[in-house]
């Protein structure tokens, strides 16, 4: 059901074939329900789904969500794809995503470099199990992938609303059905 305070997903905004990244995947599924974005993430994965269109999730995505668990056990979902990270997709990772350029991005960011490198190999398993869309809330993902996939958030799915402009009233009729004119906006003049 979509959040009560945003419009919905536009289905002819979706792409076909999606893969969703760890932060999307967890907020989809119900955590951080405080997040702002969670709504957004839901929304997206949920309209996704109604349309029968692919929603994929990496597999070191899963092994992001079930480290350190007690109980290892990855979310069940049935409309949801887990794609493997293969040799095909490793391929990929060593083509494009060079440990040089990860580090460079961790200095320039922050993140640590354990976070980019998952975060590679998810992009890595979007390129290789051609995913029309990286879809995540992590604003620095683009800088990582290849030109060639288009990385997006939840929220530029949704339906797009008019902006509504305020116009000033028109003035009333008088006692004699004449309208009078708009007062004149005060200027102050500079001294």
């Amino acid at each position: 059901m979509p959040s009560a305070t945003s419009p919905s997903m536009d289905p002819k905004l979706l792409p076909k074939r999606a893969l969703i990244d760890t932060g999307v995947f967890i907020r989809a599924l119900g955590e951080h329900p405080n997040d702002p974005r969670s709504a957004d993430c839901k929304d997206f994965v949920d309209a996704m789904v109604a349309q029968g269109n692919d929603v994929l999730v990496a597999a070191p995505s899963l092994a992001e969500m079930i480290r350190g668990l007690p109980v290892p056990q990855p979310p069940s979902t049935g409309a949801i794809i887990i794609v493997a990270f293969d040799d095909q997709a490793a391929v990929v990772l060593g083509m494009n995503f060079p440990v040089s350029a990860l580090k460079k991005l961790a200095t320039d960011t922050g993140k640590s470099i354990t976070y980019l490198k998952y975060d590679a190999l998810i992009g890595a398993c979007a390129v290789r199990h051609k995913a029309d869309f990286l879809i995540t809330i992590d604003g620095g993902f683009s800088a990582q992938v290849p030109k060639s996939l288009k990385v997006a958030a939840p929220s530029d799915f949704r339906t797009k609303q008019m902006t509504l402009v305020a116009v000033p009233a028109a003035p009333a009729p008088t006692a004699t059905g004449s309208v009078q004119p708009l007062p004149a906006p005060k200027t102050t003049k500079k001294q």
